[in-house]
């Protein structure tokens, strides 16, 4: 498995910039107080982050929300004292099945099916 690439967003440093080697980002930081920078996965999401702030993205790692602060306050905090419950079919009628988990240990708390002769829709449920 090759190296992945990386490029690395300087907002405050010596030369500030978007690089594609940690060698060129350390030039562009070395020896200037507060320098500003982070490494992203590929050259849009640098470039992205490169035109906004490095405050909105300083100290997040993988997985986390690309959401601002101003919509994380929105939408609030999950319930993790919940079970999220989810259900698939593959077509009308067709083969279906449905599970729950564990919201806060992703624990697989049951799953049933598959079933063959799943939901027969026949129109919407919604007023």
């Amino acid at each position: 498995m090759g190296k992945k690439n990386k490029f690395y967003v300087v907002w405050k440093g010596k030369r500030p910039g978007i690089y594609e080697t940690w060698e060129d980002c350390k030039a562009a930081i070395s020896g200037a107080k507060g320098a500003e920078y982070k490494s992203f996965g590929t050259f849009d999401l640098a470039k992205k982050a490169y035109n906004g702030n490095y405050s909105d993205f300083k100290g997040k790692k993988k997985g986390q929300s690309d959401l601002s602060p101003e919509d994380l306050l929105k939408i609030g905090q999950p319930n993790y004292h919940s079970i999220a419950v989810d259900a698939a079919s593959s077509g009308n009628p067709g083969m279906m099945e449905y599970q729950g988990v564990d919201t806060k240990t992703k624990k697989k708390l049951f799953k049933q099916g598959p079933f063959e002769q799943g939901p027969i829709i026949l129109g919407s449920f919604w007023p």
